[in-house]
């Protein structure tokens, strides 16, 4: 395997990093929704997690050693698999909290057409 730099590789590496750029604040805006006084707790422990991005390149340096660069990467594919369940978990818990609440509305747009003052 030939291991020269070229114009694709730098722009994929490029685009990468631009879009994990946005992941760590949409992450920790996410996070610390709606946690009134244990805001300041719950971003203790996200600065905390960032521990993690010091302690993965050991792993997958462990498996570079072991089983080569290719498998390695299994180490960021869990990461970001991880990532990326918080986000669909998150998503599909607000949609669940929030049809209570469309109902609620729908009911009171029904009550109004039919003249039922609440």
């Amino acid at each position: 395997m030939t291991q020269s730099p070229n114009l694709a590789g730098v722009i994929a590496l490029v685009s990468i990093s631009a879009c994990l750029s946005l992941m760590f604040p949409t992450i920790y805006g996410i996070a610390l929704e709606g946690l009134g006084e244990d805001t300041k707790l719950g971003a203790a422990g996200l600065v905390m997690a960032i521990l993690g991005g010091a302690i993965m390149p050991l792993f997958q340096a462990a498996i570079i050693d072991s089983a080569g660069i290719v498998i390695s990467y299994v180490v960021p594919a869990i990461c970001f698999l991880l990532v990326g369940s918080y986000g669909f978990f998150d998503m599909r818990a607000k949609k669940v909290s929030a049809k209570p609440q469309a109902d609620v509305k729908l009911q009171a747009v029904k009550d109004m057409e039919m003249g039922i003052a609440k």
